[in-house]
């Protein structure tokens, strides 16, 4: 609080009061009354807020939940906005609007909901599970960590903060660390169905694919209409017409029970099954289902991204500044997603002077108010960048001199990374635009940042805003970016190899080219083709279904 005085204290915490922000209008009452325990203004103030606070009547909490449960959004913010002011002091009216908040995906304000109930009734662990997981879901999964811990602490057996605890370690790359908490949650709670999805996706991941499967048939005995978990068991799955599994999932389908979000992952599912049986018409068509499904869901528009491409166009090239010397370089391999980031990942964490640092989320959560307009670049916002990426980085890098983060979309942010990491490496990998669209458009994403894939029209706009931003980026930053092109890395491996380890200032290892030998944990779409010696040809995989393609698509360029 510094040099405040009473006075000014008690006008900031009636401010936080009058904008909802109970956990800091707390937090100055309880420091007054730490420095001024007899101060008579500072009780007063505190019993006079009390006094007018109160916990709603117990019909308005039915009315709530009855609201909740029926997904009834504006009518629940609404009631909960009514009724706030005279129950800023109600602890449970704090945990409804942290859930209401959490299922809207407003996961800033569900945070500041929590902690205001946490501040009211201190170390509650649903609460702290809670704002754990609104705080994972705004990409900050290592601060998520101790207050998943904190409330296993007060209540060992808590299977739903077990399976948030290894949801959180999964992010940061930790697989084998999550694997025993999703263990204890389903042995805490054995007809938890989402932990047994989460366990085989986490034993999927660790090539454990047996376990794997065993642990999705267990949440789907338990909950047969659990749609995400149908999604998951194909994708290690090769179908024939006469498979257990294809017959289920079209028996859900047909009964046309499932609410949008299950049923779009029910149509990716299908439609890999039907391809698998040779029967391209039909899995096409349950794609196109499942995609038209996921952007309703999503709400997506593509002039939402033409703005932040344009507004990304726009950041200043600062001149280049000496930066402090870093104990890690990265290396950002970046491109459409699905353009072969993972291969090129597999091959230089097969070095041994390059950990994997996979697909990291911290340089666009840094770098959030910039794309999103909140912010100029300035020299000191890409310092407070450098230094906390790299702080991150080098907690991740193992020691190892070079650390890779192959987030494609960080391609929107090479401006940011070319001024920031003067030392860094920047990899485009480019693919077929034909092949990655159709790729990106054949696999369900749970991140609402993909949704320009669930629509070929989208898609073929979204590739020409990448390629016109890309080309920004080489005028703007000449030499910064090394292009690799997938077809010929997969055509040519040795050369490209030693190619692009020479590139890297790194010396050839052999072991680059046993890629598929490299046992570290992954977590993309591409996870089953890195495990696999180099092969050619996916990128020819949208041919057989060349019928039924828009025509937009087809004057994509090769």
């Amino acid at each position: 609080m510094g040099k405040m005085n009473v006075d000014q204290a008690l006008r900031r915490a009636k401010s936080h009061l009058r904008q909802a922000e109970v956990f800091q209008a707390i937090e100055i009452y309880q420091t007054l009354l730490s420095r001024f325990p007899s101060n008579k203004r500072v009780r007063s103030a505190m019993e006079q807020v009390a006094a007018r606070s109160k916990a709603p009547p117990p019909p308005v909490i039915q009315q709530m939940v009855a609201l909740y449960n029926a997904r009834q959004w504006p009518a629940l913010n609404a009631l909960l906005a009514n009724n706030l002011e005279s129950t800023c002091f109600s602890v449970d009216m704090w945990r409804v609007q942290g859930g209401a908040c959490i299922a809207q995906g407003r996961f800033a304000e569900a945070e500041q909901s929590f902690r205001n109930a946490l501040a009211l009734v201190p170390d509650d662990p649903d609460t702290l599970s809670n704002l754990g997981a609104s705080i994972k879901s705004q990409f900050r999964p290592e601060e998520a960590i101790p207050v998943f811990e904190r409330a296993l602490q007060l209540r060992p057996a808590f299977a739903l903060a077990e399976n948030n605890l290894g949801n959180a370690l999964r992010e940061l790359g930790r697989n084998e660390d999550a694997i025993p908490h999703y263990q204890s949650a389903v042995r805490i709670q054995p007809d938890y169905a989402m932990g047994h999805n989460n366990l085989a996706n986490a034993l999927k991941d660790a090539q454990q694919e047996d376990a794997a499967r065993e642990s999705y048939w267990q949440a789907l005995t338990l909950q047969p209409d659990f749609a995400e978990a149908h999604r998951n068991l194909s994708s290690i799955t090769t179908y024939d017409a006469d498979s257990q599994h294809l017959q289920m999932m079209q028996r859900l389908y047909d009964k046309d029970s499932l609410p949008k979000p299950g049923l779009s992952h029910l149509c990716f599912a299908l439609a890999k099954a039907y391809e698998d049986i040779d029967q391209p018409e039909k899995a096409f068509g349950l794609l196109s289902q499942g995609n038209a499904l996921r952007k309703d869901v999503l709400g997506y528009t593509i002039d939402r991204d033409e703005v932040v491409f344009d507004r990304l166009k726009a950041l200043p090239n600062l001149g280049c500044t000496v930066r402090d010397t870093a104990a890690v370089t990265p290396i950002f391999i970046v491109g459409m997603p699905r353009s072969g980031t993972t291969l090129i990942e597999q091959i230089l964490s097969s070095h041994s002077q390059v950990e994997a640092g996979g697909e990291l989320t911290c340089m666009e959560t840094l770098s959030a108010p910039i794309i999103e307009g909140r912010a100029e670049l300035t020299d000191e916002v890409l310092s407070e960048i450098r230094s906390r990426y790299l702080e991150r980085a080098e907690g991740l890098a193992a020691g190892k001199p070079f650390l890779t983060d192959k987030m494609p979309h960080n391609f929107r942010l090479i401006g940011v990374i070319a001024q920031a990491f003067p030392e860094a490496q920047i990899i485009h990998s480019i693919r077929s635009a034909k092949a990655v669209c159709w790729s990106n458009f054949k696999r369900y994403y749970p991140v609402a940042s993909m949704g320009f894939s669930n629509d070929l029209n989208d898609l073929v706009g979204f590739h020409a805003l990448f390629r016109d931003l890309m080309a920004h980026w080489d005028v703007a930053f000449p030499g910064r970016v090394r292009p690799v092109v997938y077809e010929t890395l997969t055509s040519e491996q040795e050369a490209q190899t030693r190619s692009l380890l020479s590139g890297l200032g790194l010396p050839w290892e052999e072991a680059c080219l046993r890629f598929h030998e490299n046992t570290r944990s992954v977590r993309t779409a591409s996870q089953q083709q890195v495990r696999e010696k180099m092969y050619q040809g996916s990128s020819d995989a949208w041919k057989r279904f060349e019928p039924f393609l828009t025509e937009s698509f087809l004057t994509l360029p090769d």
